[in-house]
């Protein structure tokens, strides 16, 4: 799926910037650094990102999904944020009340 060199493990220097230290992505931080050292040399963490973003059906904005997706925090941002290094997983329900009674979910009690 992906070669070798597009995930990382942590054993990466974080980029200094005037004696500041900046982070770029997530094995650049000191707590994957620590994790990292508190784990066996062959194991590897592996950081799994989900989300969703709202997207409409039709040309009115009345229909939308919402899809939930996943990638790998280890896959570096400009790698992530291609189209083939995230994959959908579904379809998150979206409820819609009838009237301003069913908005109250006080009202939704046996």
């Amino acid at each position: 799926m992906y070669r070798k060199s597009f995930i990382k493990s942590g054993n990466f220097p974080a980029f200094c910037i005037e004696n500041e230290q900046s982070y770029g992505e997530q094995y650049t931080g000191n707590w994957w650094k620590k994790a990292k050292e508190s784990i066996p040399s062959v194991a590897h963490i592996l950081s799994i990102i989900l989300y969703s973003d709202a997207t409409t059906t039709d040309t009115l904005g009345k229909g939308s999904l919402h899809p939930i997706y996943i990638s790998l925090g280890n896959i570096p941002t400009w790698r992530r944020n291609k189209e083939d290094a995230k994959q959908l997983l579904g379809y998150l329900l979206i409820l819609s009340a009838k009237d301003e009674r069913e908005k109250n979910p006080l009202n939704l009690k046996n």
